[in-house]
């Protein structure tokens, strides 16, 4: 269950105070939050978001539950400018922030049980990722999310992170459903259509990722 303001760049609790509340009366298997969040933002952004992390880590601890963690690290504009170009930034200097990131909110108390993450263009980003969450969040796990990219991209983010210990799997929404949705909404596919598209992304996906998790690193 996502507890989060959907689409806000400064993290909220999509019920207030009352998200604990909003958890317990559905009882979920796991509790979700997304951030966005990037070394290079105002420390007063940085210190707020962190805290209400940890206060949905310290909830989640204390009752016995397991919570993920989706982190996007989304570049500044200055960033963007020193890399020329969102996919040189993904490759260059996204690794590097996220493991910023991730080692910054374990040193303040948050540790989710699975960190759900950008994929990333070479092996070498993605292991250095891994490392960081292995040293300062240990027992936790990673998942690839799917961030609404085309079919090769996210066979490619798959390769890099399947063979790698420290990746339990990937978690892809937009991808897999939202044309086929969009087009039985919009009545130009019937139900069974639908559901054959749908499934057949979703199967590409498995296969593809068990393949890779079975060769070499």
């Amino acid at each position: 269950m996502p507890v989060e303001v959907s689409g806000g760049n400064r993290l909220a609790f999509e019920y207030g105070d009352q998200f604990s509340e909003h958890i317990e009366a559905f009882d979920p298997d796991w509790v979700k939050v997304l951030v966005r969040f990037n070394p290079a933002d105002p420390g007063e952004l940085q210190h707020a978001q962190t805290r209400t992390l940890r206060r949905l880590h310290d909830w989640v601890t204390a009752h016995q539950r397991r919570w993920l963690l989706e982190l996007l690290v989304p570049p500044t504009r200055e960033q963007l400018a020193a890399h020329e170009d969102q996919a040189l930034y993904d490759e260059e200097a996204r690794p590097g922030l996220t493991a910023q990131v991730i080692a910054g909110l374990a040193t303040a108390g948050v540790r989710p049980d699975v960190w759900k993450l950008e994929g990333y263009e070479t092996t070498a980003g993605a292991q250095l990722v891994l490392d960081t969450v292995r040293s300062v969040s240990p027992g936790s796990e990673c998942v690839v999310l799917g961030r609404n990219a085309p079919r090769r991209h996210l066979d490619h983010w798959l390769d890099i992170a399947a063979p790698l210990p420290g990746y339990a799997g990937f978690a892809i929404g937009r991808s897999i459903w939202n044309e086929p949705l969009a087009d039985f909404l919009a009545a130009r596919q019937d139900r069974a259509s639908t559901e054959d598209r749908i499934a057949e992304r979703y199967g590409h996906f498995i296969a593809h990722y068990t393949a890779a998790a079975s060769g070499p690193a």
